[in-house]
């Protein structure tokens, strides 16, 4: 179907997010979110979302593209979270006729780094992104995921060990550190929490270690502190160090606390 379409920022309304997620449904299925929900993440002040609308009807959705800005060390990034278009639409450019106009629109304020995660088997994504600018990582990154199931604390910590966490109530990004019975540090894993429009949870940026049983009890931590904050899932995309590396070796520690390990993605990243 070729139809002259129109890019534009989806406004915080219930007519909006419900046009949205007709389209997130055709597209993706990811969100758990009536439209009600949904807007109320759409107008959170981190987030920006933009729909492809046919000219002839701009409140019709036939395609959408969810943002949220997260703080790095480097300055704000736009995480470009999900993207969809319904199977009629598709194979026009509007998907990258979303990412341009959302990459455009954070530039003008002021942000300078882009980023997006993209199945390895996904090329038709992958090419969208390409096109408007973004380059893929050299190798694959597994993602773990951690869905909770009930919020009762578990103990986890080794006996005289400490953990640690620095975090601020006007920023999403916390610092979780791990010290050993002689009060070492053993780990440190860097965190964000993070609301989409398919979850509420902590995301793990970054992982130091020094010893190696810190990452098990790093990777059970992580999960009490989405307990404690009433989260729906914690999730990782992990460095495999070698793509035809087992999961299970790759990951053990994680896994062996419970998390799982839902696909193999490619980074794309942009500057400037």
């Amino acid at each position: 179907m070729n139809q002259e379409t129109l890019i534009r920022r989806a406004n915080p309304t219930l007519e909006d997010a419900a046009a949205l997620l007709v389209v997130e449904r055709a597209s993706l299925g990811d969100s758990p979110y009536d439209a009600a929900q949904a807007l109320a993440v759409m107008r959170r002040p981190e987030h920006a979302e933009y729909l492809a609308c046919p000219a002839s009807d701009p409140r019709q959705a036939v395609g959408f593209c969810s943002c949220l800005e997260t703080p790095t060390a480097q300055g704000l990034c736009l995480e470009i979270d999900m993207l969809g278009v319904i199977a009629a639409y598709r194979g026009q450019g509007l998907a990258t006729r979303l990412i341009v106009q959302a990459v455009g629109e954070a530039r003008a304020r002021g942000v300078r780094r882009f980023r997006a995660l993209v199945a390895v088997d996904n090329r038709a994504s992958q090419r969208a992104f390409e096109r408007a600018g973004f380059a893929a990582s050299a190798t694959a990154f597994d993602l773990l995921l951690y869905r909770l199931d009930g919020l009762t604390p578990v103990a986890f910590l080794p006996s005289n060990w400490r953990w640690a966490i620095d975090a601020a109530d006007d920023s999403p990004a916390e610092t979780h550190r791990l010290y050993d019975a002689t009060g070492d540090l053993v780990a440190m894993a860097e965190c964000l929490h993070v609301q989409t429009l398919a979850y509420n949870g902590l995301w793990l940026e970054r992982l130091d270690l020094s010893a190696p049983e810190a990452e098990r009890a790093m990777a059970r931590a992580l999960v009490e502190r989405a307990k404690s904050l009433a989260l729906d899932e914690v999730g990782y995309v992990a460095p495999t160090g070698d793509d035809d590396a087992s999961d299970d070796l790759a990951h053990a520690a994680f896994i062996r606390e419970g998390y799982q390990v839902v696909g193999r993605y490619l980074v794309l990243v942009a500057e400037g």
